[in-house]
């Protein structure tokens, strides 16, 4: 006997079978590459805050560096960023609030008082003291502060030191090497048409290979410039004053010292004025007096 089904069934039932099919099927894809891009904003360092507490007792001329009249001046370092920061080193000498050089001569007939009367941590007078190590160094959490302390001595150099009396001798303190010179004749006293020899010490942390220059202004009069054991010198006079500057390579040193030869003129004290300058340190400036007899 036939069986009759009719269409709604099949309809139904053709579905079905339709899903069980589909569920069973493979399906293809494509692979495609893609990028995209975003950013992530960095902040900027943050300049530390030093400050320091005045010294505890009184200073009076020392015969050498390591006498018994020093005087300690304690400080601190704020990292006040956002961040860790490092400081690897800190330079405190003797100078004005913005580091130039610092001098104090009330009475005028005396030779004024100079960072070249005082020695900073056990370093030679009237040069930066490189501190790298203890308090203030290494480095800090946001916030953090770190303590440290640094001698401050005056040395006896063999002349008046009277307009030193009295003094609050200011202290700079920078977290970059500082540029500064002494210069000394050699004899201090001579008998006219002699030479004297003038060597200069440049202190500073910088590379080897920065060039620079050694300028001394003085009184044609009294002092006439001889040779330089280094550089290449040239001259210009206006008047009774002549400045003579020479031309330096590799002036970057801890200590860079230079000779330089005078001749003295004739008979009386004269002052003779030097500015060392150096590729990316700056310049620094220094007096010293010839005595002729």
């Amino acid at each position: 006997m036939k069986r009759f089904i009719s269409k709604k069934v099949a309809i139904v039932g053709g579905a079905a079978a339709l899903i069980v099919a589909m569920s069973g099927a493979a399906y293809a894809y494509f692979t495609a590459t893609g990028s995209g891009t975003g950013t992530a904003q960095v902040g900027y360092a943050t300049n530390w805050k030093i400050t320091s507490t005045p010294g505890s007792g009184t200073l009076y001329p020392d015969a050498s560096i390591g006498g018994a009249n020093q005087e300690s001046v304690g400080f601190s370092v704020t990292n006040e960023g956002k961040g860790d920061q490092n400081l690897p080193a800190l330079y405190v000498l003797v100078a004005n609030s913005d580091g130039s050089p610092w001098s104090y001569q009330p009475n005028p007939n005396e030779p004024a008082c100079t960072s070249a009367d005082f020695s900073v941590g056990g370093a030679p007078v009237g040069t930066p003291y490189e501190i790298t190590s203890g308090g203030g160094i290494g480095t800090y959490t946001p916030g953090q502060t770190a303590n440290g302390s640094v001698s401050v001595e005056m040395i006896d150099n063999a002349a008046n030191q009277d307009n030193c009396q009295g003094l609050s001798v200011p202290l700079y303190f920078s977290t970059n090497p500082a540029l500064s010179i002494d210069a000394h004749p050699s004899p201090a006293a001579v008998a006219v048409g002699s030479n004297v020899s003038i060597t200069t010490d440049a202190f500073q942390n910088y590379n080897e290979n920065s060039n620079g220059s050694e300028a001394f202004t003085f009184n044609n009069t009294y002092l006439s410039f001889v040779s330089a054991g280094d550089g290449v010198c040239t001259a210009s006079t206006s008047g009774v004053n002549t400045t003579e500057t020479c031309t330096m390579t590799d002036m970057a040193h801890s200590i860079k010292s230079d000779s330089f030869t005078f001749k003295a003129l004739q008979a009386g004290s004269t002052t003779v004025n030097v500015v060392i300058s150096i590729t990316g340190s700056g310049s620094a400036t220094t007096t010293f007096t010839v005595n002729a007899s």
